[in-house]
């Protein structure tokens, strides 16, 4: 897809045709084939000036088209082109340049004219299955996806970029897959100083983005998983200070910062109605996300506003506002959800379920609320999008203050916990690369202390929760419990090991003697002894049912765990893992699990126990599920 002034061009490479689509009327202005255009599965497309360029991915030629009218203008063909075929464009001043994959070349033309500037071919260009290419100022970026090393079925590859100068064409320098952590880039894209380079991985890789400093080709930061959520990345699109990636076969499209590479947030499917996003165009304020679809579908369209990360044309849940439905807490009678990405919370009656009111006007000042818990009467609510600390009056829903300053500009807290008159709230990017864990006073809102120091052994706080005199905080990157002294906060002890068997730990959960930690990273639940801090066991995911366990609640006797399951390509129905574990907590033993379509889970992320019933958000669908425990 391009974007053309008020109009989006999208290619349909089944039906050689070219749709054109008036964006802000969400119209159909008109339908390019026929012979006269010699569309042949027209792929790739640029706009330069007034006319749109569309490479044909089954022949070599590229047709010229003026955008105000439709009309031909030319096809450029020829053997003196070496269009081999031709692949993605980019354009450069007067030139455009168009990606040759078959022919291991880079072919130049004039915009004005059509005619042949140059090819650009030769060993000592480095062309090694050019697949994508960059143009920023005089210089152009081409990512070489590299050939598969022995066995043949191996999926490892030799990945690289070629950066040429765009006013001679000349070799600037060869970036090698190592050390720069190139592996199989499928889209490159250039913001400002920088080159991000996506890397779909190999086979069985879950892909990484490469940050490059287009001046030197040095090494600025690999973005990879689980820190960047980044699942074969398909697809790139820079807008503004804003790095949109495409994972493919997560179903999903992560947003990063292109100055520093932090992750903002990631939009998840079927809620955005993501089926394999594989191309992207920015519009405006708004992103334009194609997506292939899968087993025959037709696939969409979606558009998602940049600044919010809200949908703009598919909403659900329109009667309570979900969007993005994340971490619950109980206040008296009403339960509190999160809505991360509608800046909202939603209040519901935790005894019928029934809507109360949803808090979303900007007296709360959410931005990015993503954790939340109550002291006394009062609500705290942490934002990761760099807003305030807020306490709200559960009783009027007013807002009683709102805390900011350095301290408070959490960047991405994921969890809070109270003790007693204090807060504990996780910060997994703050202190240094460790992160750290915050306390507040409940009654001023004041900061106690920020325990980060190199001892706590802290390793992205994700995950904390309070057990008599103690405080245990699970660390996602380094596969460890902390416990620390919640009254004084000293160091207790730190689990770490292999007898514990933690991979990457995500929720936490306490009933009496024992703590129950959900791995992520290989879908188990270790049980720790509390007193002793000794493990008890790790219950696996085939005994367990578990499927990227994210959220756990206990409710009188037994455990209940939230399994995301987000799925990938080929895995059939989406979420079709999405279930809710039950186990007995004294035994470990498996009581239940709740996965059919009644139960409406799609990527549970949070759990809550009101009274005798157990709530679940269902973070992509939308939705919370109500289950007797």
């Amino acid at each position: 897809m391009v974007v053309a002034g008020p109009d989006l061009f999208v290619a349909d490479l089944n039906d050689s045709t070219v749709i054109e689509l008036d964006i802000a009327n969400r119209a159909f202005v008109r339908a390019l084939f026929g012979p006269q255009y010699g569309f042949n599965a027209p792929e790739a497309m640029v706009v330069a000036g007034p006319d749109l360029f569309v490479a044909n991915s089954d022949a070599p030629t590229i047709v010229e088209v003026d955008i105000a009218t439709g009309s031909l203008v030319r096809v450029i063909s020829g053997p003196e082109y070496r269009l081999n075929p031709p692949g993605p464009m980019a354009v450069a001043g007067p030139d455009l340049f168009v990606v040759n994959n078959g022919g291991n070349s880079v072919t130049e033309l004039a915009l004005a004219t059509g005619s042949l500037v140059r090819v650009i071919s030769g060993l000592r260009y480095g062309f090694n299955n050019p697949g994508t290419l960059a143009a920023d100022g005089h210089d152009l970026f081409v990512a070489n996806e590299g050939v598969p090393l022995s066995p043949p079925d191996s999926g490892t590859h030799l990945g690289s970029v070629t950066e040429l100068d765009t006013v001679t064409g000349a070799l600037v320098k060869v970036i090698p897959a190592s050390p720069s952590g190139i592996d199989q880039p499928d889209a490159i894209s250039a913001a400002g100083p920088d080159v991000f380079v996506a890397n779909y991985g190999g086979s069985g890789g879950l892909g990484s983005v490469t940050q490059l400093n287009a001046s030197t080709g040095i090494v600025l930061s690999q973005l990879s998983e689980p820190v960047s959520t980044i699942v074969r990345p398909d697809a790139m699109a820079v807008a503004g200070t804003d790095l949109f990636v495409a994972n493919k076969t997560d179903r999903s499209v992560t947003e990063l910062d292109a100055s520093d590479g932090t992750m903002r947030t990631v939009l998840y499917s079927p809620h955005y109605k993501f089926v394999q996003p594989s191309a992207m165009a920015v519009a405006g304020p708004d992103l334009f996300v194609a997506s292939a679809g899968t087993g025959g579908g037709r696939g969409s369209v979606t558009e998602v506003d940049i600044a919010t990360g809200d949908l703009v044309s598919v909403l659900s849940g329109s009667g309570y506002k979900f969007d993005g439905p994340g971490q619950m807490a109980l206040s008296g009678a009403d339960l509190f959800v999160v809505n991360n990405f509608g800046q909202s919370l939603t209040e519901l009656d935790a005894s019928t379920g029934a809507l109360v009111g949803v808090l979303g006007s900007s007296q709360y000042q959410l931005v990015q609320p993503s954790a939340l818990a109550v002291v006394g009467p009062d609500l705290f609510v942490a934002s990761g999008g760099g807003g305030p600390l807020v306490e709200i009056d559960t009783g009027t829903n007013k807002l009683v203050k709102a805390f900011s300053g350095p301290a408070y500009e959490f960047d991405g807290p994921s969890a809070m916990a109270t003790d007693g008159p204090d807060l504990f709230v996780t910060d997994p990017g703050a202190g240094g690369v460790g992160g750290s864990v915050v306390e507040l006073d409940g009654s001023s809102g004041s900061v106690v202390r920020v325990l980060s120091a190199a001892s706590y052994e802290f390793d992205e706080p994700v995950a904390l929760v309070v057990d008599g005199p103690d405080l245990y905080v699970a660390n996602y990157d380094g596969s460890s419990v902390t416990e620390l002294d919640a009254s004084n906060g000293a160091l207790v002890r730190a689990l770490s090991g292999p007898k514990y068997d933690f991979a990457g730990p995500e929720s936490m959960a306490v009933d009496g003697s024992d703590l129950f930690v959900a791995n992520s990273g290989d879908n188990s639940v270790t049980e720790v002894d509390v007193a002793t801090g000794a493990p008890v066991r790790t219950v696996p995911a085939s005994a367990d049912s578990s499927d990227e366990p994210v959220a756990m609640a206990v409710a009188g006797p037994d455990l209940f765990v939230a399994n995301a399951d987000v799925a990938l390509e080929g895995s059939g129905t989406a979420y079709e893992g999405s279930s809710v574990t039950e186990f007995n907590a004294s035994s470990g033993a498996m009581v239940s699990a709740l996965s059919s379509p009644e139960y409406m889970f799609e990527e549970p992320d949070a759990l809550a126990v009101a009274g005798a019933n157990l709530f679940v958000s269902n973070l992509s669908n939308g939705s919370v599920t109500e289950l007797p425990t």
